[in-house]
């Protein structure tokens, strides 16, 4: 299954809207749109973010150079928990 569908089906199984799921990436609506559509892709900052709240792989999203570059990369700490 294509990233961008794990995705959507990601947020419809948590009952997120794209403005929610924005927010919890810390980007735009319209990138959210974007990125659902196929239109563009995530940059690797986003596709690591995504990982990190919803599981679904970085380098799903990435080209060969940019998997090469992240796979090089050190290991980032995990994500702080969310204060409610």
């Amino acid at each position: 299954m294509e990233a961008k569908i794990r995705l959507k089906t990601w947020a419809d199984a948590q009952g997120i809207k794209q403005g929610k799921l924005a927010e919890l990436l810390g980007i735009t609506q319209q990138t959210v749109s974007e990125i659902l559509s196929g239109r563009s892709s995530p940059s690797l900052r986003v596709a690591i973010t995504i990982e990190a709240k919803t599981g679904i792989l970085a380098k799903e999203w990435l080209s060969e150079a940019e998997r090469k570059k992240l796979e090089s990369a050190p290991t980032l700490p995990p994500p702080a928990p969310e204060v409610a």
